[in-house]
């Protein structure tokens, strides 16, 4: 009976562990119609390397470019001259983060987008990130907004507040289980090699330079000075939000 336990106990301790890891596509956030740039970030929490990540791409998404990966190669499924199937082979060791970019246009209609992975792990199991039955995992979705409503509210000026952030949860930490307080979560993530963002009027900006100060307010609200060009800020000052009087 011990036996039987213990083995039970084995089983099931491996199975979490090959779940423990955060596949994701970003930003979460898109036009439609747009000519958007993606990634696939995994985060690699399990005891076991992923050693392939299979994206399916949407209907309606064309998708125009995949970026080489350092270290890695891709394939591609076409169907009808369009790509519907991305495979990187890749080695995303345990506590290790890579991001896998690829361009793709966004349709002209339509108010999210649907991503299902499935990841390859060394073990031999396969985690499928979807929104169908039988999924372990949740699918990624991307929100898309009417491109006259994303133009108006673009950001034209040079400060901007919101909250420091990490590129792998963005908006969100409670995907890495919600154990770990925003800061914390930043930090174990910047740590793993996902840079600093931040979220601020529902967009999320990648941040460049002052790496001591962004550290120092990981989690926190703050306002940042500096020049964006794209989807990327290049921080010339960071300064922490006053509370209000109470």
């Amino acid at each position: 009976m011990r036996m039987k336990l213990s083995l039970a106990l084995l089983l099931a301790a491996s199975t979490v562990g090959s779940l423990a890891a955060h596949v994701m596509v970003s930003p979460p956030q898109s036009t439609a119609g747009a000519v958007q740039k993606y990634e696939l970030r995994v985060h690699n929490e399990a005891k076991s390397a992923a050693t392939s990540i299979d994206l399916d791409v949407p209907d309606g998404v064309t998708v125009t470019e995949v970026a080489k990966v350092p270290a890695g190669t891709f394939t591609t499924k076409t169907t009808a001259n369009r790509i519907t199937v991305i495979t990187w082979q890749i080695d995303v060791q345990p506590t290790k983060y890579v991001a896998l970019p690829f361009t793709a246009r966004n349709p002209d209609s339509g108010t999210e987008l649907r991503w299902t992975m499935h990841e390859h792990l060394a073990d031999g199991s396969v985690v499928d990130w979807s929104d169908k039955a039988g999924a372990k995992e949740k699918g990624s979705v991307t929100r898309l907004a009417a491109a006259t409503a994303a133009a108006s509210a673009a950001a034209d000026g040079h400060t901007w507040t919101g909250a420091i952030s990490d590129k792998m949860c963005g908006a969100d930490h409670k995907k890495m289980g919600g154990k770990m307080s925003d800061s914390e979560c930043t930090l174990a993530c910047t740590k793993g090699g996902a840079p600093y963002v931040l979220v601020a009027d529902g967009r999320v900006f990648q941040l460049t330079d002052h790496e001591a100060d962004l550290r120092m307010h990981a989690g926190h609200t703050v306002t940042i000075s500096g020049d964006l060009k794209g989807e990327t800020i290049t921080v010339a000052r960071v300064g922490m939000v006053k509370e209000p009087a109470k």
